[in-house]
């Protein structure tokens, strides 16, 4: 099986993510090529499975994935899909009256790629406050007053911090791989 694994990796954290998964793909015996979207990543066309993966931002994948699916949709729809987003928390939170992220998030991407999908999951990802942008630091500094935390949960939550599992990253192509035997 072609396997073509596609990535926005702002910071480093999802190309890391998706090196793992290719790793576990790889021992299965698959053929894998792993593609950072801002490398200008292949068509899918010659893929049995993509893998598309990207943080999420503002609630959202990153801009870069957003323009390889939307140039690429009708070949995607035609493959089977597996999706990928990374967070510091993988379920959603409540705050409110409403819940906040998880797999919601990734709502118009399963509109989107349509029955072609065939496995997402939000995984751990890891925060680094120092190294983001300006403008990420700023965006996170308006997320953390959204969901009123106390100032020393917003220290805590600046601190250096990784969810990044490798045996969570194996566990999602080992997902995958029983899916595409269904």
């Amino acid at each position: 099986m072609k396997i073509l694994i596609v990535t926005a990796s702002r910071y480093g954290s999802t190309a890391q993510g998706a090196e793992w998964i290719a790793e576990r793909l790889i021992l299965a015996g698959e053929e894998v090529q792993t593609y950072r979207v801002e490398d200008d990543a292949p068509s899918p066309a010659d893929a049995d499975l993509v893998i598309l993966g990207s943080g999420l931002y503002a609630h959202k994948l990153l801009p870069g994935l957003d323009n390889y699916i939307d140039k690429h949709i009708e070949t995607l729809c035609k493959c089977k899909i597996a999706l990928f987003a990374l967070a510091m928390r993988t379920g959603p939170v409540f705050t409110h009256a409403q819940a906040h992220g998880g797999l919601a998030m990734l709502q118009p991407y399963f509109e989107k790629l349509r029955k072609s999908l065939i496995h997402a999951e939000i995984l751990g990802g890891q925060m680094v406050f120092d190294r983001l942008t300006a403008q990420d630091a700023a965006g996170l500094e308006k997320f953390y007053a959204m969901l009123k935390l106390t100032p020393d949960e917003i220290e805590k939550r600046k601190a250096p911090r990784t969810l990044m599992s490798k045996a969570d990253y194996w566990a999602f192509a080992e997902d995958i791989l029983r899916k595409m035997k269904d």
